[in-house]
């Protein structure tokens, strides 16, 4: 299980090492953006896995989602990420954070 934290208004993402290794990626290659998030996910997931990340952030749900990435190597791995919104003092998202798991 790895942790994640997107902060909303810089666009900045930050990943554990482990959530780097369950993306197959060695510890400390992360770029850290939204778009170097998405490079992995299966194409036919993004949809998804972008609507959920919308509805988490303009709704304020929860977030739950079970997708699939493509490792460097090719292979294909199933996560589960679930998360919360946090807002700032006016209630403007600030940053969605989580876990990830592996569940292949």
């Amino acid at each position: 299980m790895g942790n994640w934290e997107w902060r909303i208004p810089s666009g900045e993402v930050v990943w554990s090492p482990t959530l780097e290794q369950i993306h197959g990626l060695p510890v400390g290659s992360f770029l850290g953006t939204f778009e170097a998030f998405q490079r992995d996910i299966h194409p036919e997931d993004r949809e998804l896995v972008l609507n959920t990340i919308r509805n988490s952030v303009e709704a304020g749900r929860e977030h739950f989602l079970e997708y699939r990435i493509i490792w460097p190597d090719g292979s294909i791995h199933w996560l589960e990420a679930r998360g919360r919104l946090v807002r700032d003092h006016e209630g403007q998202p600030l940053r969605l954070i989580g876990v990830c798991s592996d569940i292949t």
